[in-house]
């Protein structure tokens, strides 16, 4: 399935000054949990793929999570509710 504007989910650009601006693009995919990454490059004039558009599946991957917990037990409480509400009964993940 070619990536669409409609299947775009996120994505971030960088600006150089004196280069122009690389955008880095996240797409869905018919698969849960894999992603498609399409790289482009605009210099001061038209637009240039850097790469060909990449599959990334992200169903393997975990998150570990290092937090300093003295004396702050009840934030952590709220924190890891609010992560489960979010993360795991939205996402279903």
């Amino acid at each position: 399935k070619p990536v669409t504007r409609d299947n775009l989910l996120d994505g971030y650009a960088r600006a150089d000054r004196t280069l122009g601006t690389q955008y880095e693009l996240f797409f869905s995919s018919p698969q849960r949990q894999v992603y498609k990454r399409v790289q482009l490059f605009r210099p001061y004039a038209p637009v240039h793929k850097i790469h060909d558009v990449e599959t990334l599946d992200k169903s393997r991957e975990w998150i570990n999570l290092i937090m300093p917990l003295a004396g702050r037990l009840d934030k952590f409480r709220v924190f890891m509710e609010m992560f489960a509400e979010t993360c795991i009964r939205q996402d279903k993940r």
